[in-house]
C-alpha cells in the first residue's frame, strides 16, 4: 500500500536524505510525493514558484527542515516561509536537529508554523503518525 502525502525534506546531510527515504518506503510512502533540498533557499524558490502559479496540488502536506544548516537555518526558513503566498493548505512544518536544546524548545512554543521538535533521525513511529493523521 502506497499513502499519498506530499513531503517536502530539507536538510544538508545527505546521509539523512537516504535515511529517510528507506524508512519512508518501508512505512509505505509514495516516494514519488517526497521532494527533498539540501539547503533551504532552493526549497523556497520552489515554493515560491508552486505559490505564484497557484499549483496547490502540488504544495506539501509536510515540511520537515533541519535546523542547523549552513546558509539558512530552520528558523529563517520558517520566517520566509510565513512571507510566501498563502495556499488553502498549511503544511504541518517539523524542525529536526541533532539534540534539541531548551533554547529551541521555548523558539518552538513561539513559533505558530512550527508544528514540532523533533531528534535526527526520524523513525517509523514519526512516519506512521504522520499516515494516521492523513487518513
Amino acid at each position: 500500500m502506497n499513502t499519498s502525502i506530499r513531503i517536502l525534506i530539507i536538510d544538508d546531510d545527505k546521509t539523512t536524505h537516504v535515511y529517510h527515504k528507506i524508512i519512508m518506503e518501508d512505512v509505505g510512502l509514495n516516494l514519488d510525493l517526497v521532494k527533498e533540498y539540501s539547503n533551504a533557499n532552493d526549497a523556497l524558490s520552489y515554493l515560491e514558484q508552486l505559490a505564484s502559479n497557484s499549483n496547490e496540488e502540488e504544495w506539501p502536506a509536510v515540511i520537515i527542515v533541519d535546523i542547523n544548516m549552513p546558509e539558512m537555518t530552520g528558523w529563517e526558513f520558517i520566517e520566509a516561509f510565513a512571507k510566501l503566498p498563502k495556499q488553502s493548505t498549511v503544511p504541518k512544518i517539523y524542525l529536526v536537529t541533532h539534540s534539541i536544546s531548551p533554547k529551541d524548545a521555548e523558539k518552538l512554543e513561539i513559533t505558530p508554523l512550527a508544528t514540532g521538535l523533533n531528534e535526527k533521525y526520524l523513525d517509523e513511529a514519526f512516519f506512521k503518525m504522520l499516515i494516521e493523521e492523513q487518513l
